[in-house]
């Protein structure tokens, strides 16, 4: 539709510098095209949603995206369209979202849909990566990135984030005192989860908190410029080229070579690695039992057609990974240390389990992470009142039926993890706190599995959600044990924002004080 609308604009601009006659006829073409825009739009418009105007959109319903608003929005629209609803960025771009189990099931398992061509745009910044791949093209990459994540990977991964994590608990107590007691959460864990990463995921440990600092500020940029971006319909419809000229596009622009360059480093360190121990580099590694690291298994992958990978492509894989490595851990560990400040009888309880285990297994294994009842229960709700990754968009390739309404096909559908996890009608009261939801033995048990959703579902989930969610459950157990965290009256403010990865406005500021 947005094509054939565009094509009748630039033929009736052509034509009116014609004759009569090819004014007449293309008066007359666009007038079947106008209607047949309104048919659509109305094919839209019956599944519901906010009042949109004809040319802004939704806009003006939904209020800015930074604000930190934009959530409390979303909650009200959800409960009252608790199964779909659509949103309108300009006139042109509907956008409908699904926000219950029974409507995101459908996408989810789908083998119909694709990511939405305006992926491979605006995340320019990742290059080629399999983020923005379809078809067999992302088959390709999955099945060669998979490795990375296996289980004997993860607890190799595991092994040395653990050493990495004592060591950050034990330069705390100084971090604290210096910031008197009061620190932002993001920062607090970013820093761990980052640099743990890089030296597990990526056997990186040249200056990796030199390095991460400067990744951490352009990648926070470019979440921020994405985010923008997709609210604007007039950025999001223009192509790059012209996007570069913007202010937004020239600092988004700024701030991807810098990431790009970070990564096409630390790739010619490990290139010149290998041309020093020589063509058995890789056998000779797992010869010594030692695991191929993610950067290794990058290098040895080869496009479909079997051609070697750009470098600037296996740098855009790198950004990938390291921003959701360690983004949507972050935000996870932050949030649930933010719902335990506000719930001392659950962070008590996670505390005690976390000193317990930790004493059963003083090198926790991947077993020992399965012990954490407690701290797993009020992981999984806090990801629930906060996911790390608010939405997932998909495109319908072909017309679908969503809660009776005919959808056609090419049209974005957004799985809106926030709006079902905020969903009334599957979560009782569901701005509050209860652990119990994810406990089985539990009457408050919710046993759906699409009701949450941390990691996306179906064929193409996560590549790396165990990972994360090891990584999690770690780090809080070695935060819980050694530190006890406390709202700061006057400071502690969260207000989530939507973006890439769910951030705060003001970050997540607490207390942080040494158990005794």
């Amino acid at each position: 539709m947005l094509g054939w609308l565009m094509l009748s604009v630039i033929v009736g601009a052509a034509a009116f510098k014609g004759t009569g006659a090819a004014a007449l006829i293309t008066m007359v073409v666009l007038a079947i095209k106008a209607v047949e825009y309104m048919q659509w739009r109305a094919r839209i418009d019956v599944v519901g949603g906010p009042e949109a105007t004809l040319l802004g959109g939704t806009k003006k319903a939904i209020g800015d995206i930074s604000s930190g608003d934009r959530l409390e929005i979303i909650e009200k629209i959800v409960a009252q369209n608790p199964k779909v609803y659509r949103l309108w960025t300009g006139p042109l771009f509907p956008i409908v979202h699904v926000v219950h189990p029974e409507t995101i099931k459908p996408f989810l398992l789908s083998k119909s849909t694709v990511k939405p061509w305006i992926y491979k745009k605006i995340f320019d910044h990742l290059s080629d990566s399999i983020f923005v791949k379809n078809g067999t093209e992302w088959k390709h990459s999955r099945r060669q990135f998979t490795p990375a994540f296996h289980f004997k990977s993860l607890a190799d991964y595991l092994e040395l984030s653990s050493v990495h994590a004592d060591d950050c608990i034990a330069a705390l107590p100084e971090t604290i005192a210096e910031a008197n007691g009061v620190l932002d959460m993001i920062d607090v864990v970013s820093k761990m989860t980052a640099t743990s990463l890089l030296r597990s995921v990526f056997s990186y440990t040249k200056n990796a908190d030199g390095w991460f600092g400067t990744f951490m500020v352009a990648i926070t940029a470019t979440d921020r410029l994405v985010a923008s971006r997709i609210d604007n319909p007039g950025h999001l419809l223009i192509p790059n080229s012209i996007y570069k000229m913007l202010d937004n596009g020239k600092t988004f622009y700024e701030h991807r070579a810098v990431l790009i360059g970070l990564c096409t480093d630390m790739i010619h360190q490990r290139k010149a690695l290998i041309a020093e121990e020589g063509p058995s580099y890789f056998a000779d590694k797992e010869a010594r039992g030692d695991y191929l690291d993610f950067l290794d298994i990058c290098l040895q992958a080869t496009n479909e057609d079997g051609t070697e990978i750009s470098t600037e492509d296996i740098a855009g894989q790198c950004i990938t990974f390291i921003a959701a490595g360690f983004g949507t851990s972050t935000a996870a560990i932050s949030f649930t240390l933010y719902c335990l400040a506000k719930d001392k009888k659950y962070q008590d309880l996670c505390a005690e389990e976390a000193k317990e285990v930790s004493l059963q297994d003083p090198t926790p294994d991947l077993a020992t992470l399965k012990k954490l009842k407690y701290i797993t229960m009020c992981f999984k709700e806090a990801t629930r009142l906060y996911p790390p990754i608010p939405s997932i968009a998909k495109v319908a390739e072909e017309g679908t039926v969503i809660d009776g309404h005919l959808i056609d096909a090419g049209t974005t559908v957004v799985v809106n993890i926030y709006g079902c996890h905020h969903n009334p009608t599957v979560w009782a009261d569901p701005d509050r706190f209860n652990p119990e939801r994810f406990n089985p033995e539990s009457p408050d048990f919710n046993k759906d599995p699409f009701a949450w959703i941390l990691y996306s579902a179906g064929p193409r989930n996560c590549i790396g959600q165990k990972y994360a969610d090891m990584q999690s459950k770690l780090f809080l157990m070695k935060l819980l044990a050694e530190f006890e965290f406390s709202i700061v009256e006057g400071v502690t403010q969260v207000k989530p924002v939507p973006r890439v990865v769910l951030c705060s406005v003001d970050g997540v500021k607490l207390r942080m004080t040494r158990r005794n």
